[in-house]
């Protein structure tokens, strides 16, 4: 990608994927650690509420199910992909915004006089 789409986005797609892995690292690596650590002595007390005492049984049955016939859930995902893929097309014309600028900034740091002592044959002298 060039211009000045390019120019505004590239940078901000890196920074983008960096915070993202980054996130993945820390809750596959730190969060994990800081359950075990926090909640390696926790004892339960109190009454848990109903929907706490069916929500285990639920999910379990759920897992147990995905587990003994994976193949479902993998056509699952094979039919979304594809249905993904078939709506590409309808998406618009780009995700990218169009960046129309009209004006242009042009900064010249130099000294004065240095055109004509790198150029002497541009050299113009100037009569009062």
């Amino acid at each position: 990608m060039g211009g000045v789409t390019g120019a505004f986005l590239e940078p901000f797609a890196a920074s983008y994927l960096l915070a993202v892995l980054a996130s993945m690292a820390v809750a596959l690596t730190v969060t994990p650690a800081l359950c075990f650590i926090l909640f390696k002595e926790r004892k339960r007390c109190g009454r848990i509420h109903d929907d706490g005492k069916r929500s285990p049984r639920v999910t379990t049955r759920g897992l147990r199910r995905v587990v003994a016939a994976p193949r479902g859930v993998l056509v699952a995902a094979a039919i979304l992909a594809i249905a993904g893929a078939a709506a590409w097309p309808w998406l618009g014309e780009s995700l990218l915004p169009a960046l129309r600028e009209r004006e242009v900034v042009v900064t010249w740091n130099t000294t004065a006089g240095d055109f004509a002592r790198r150029n002497p044959a541009h050299h113009f002298a100037c009569e009062s």
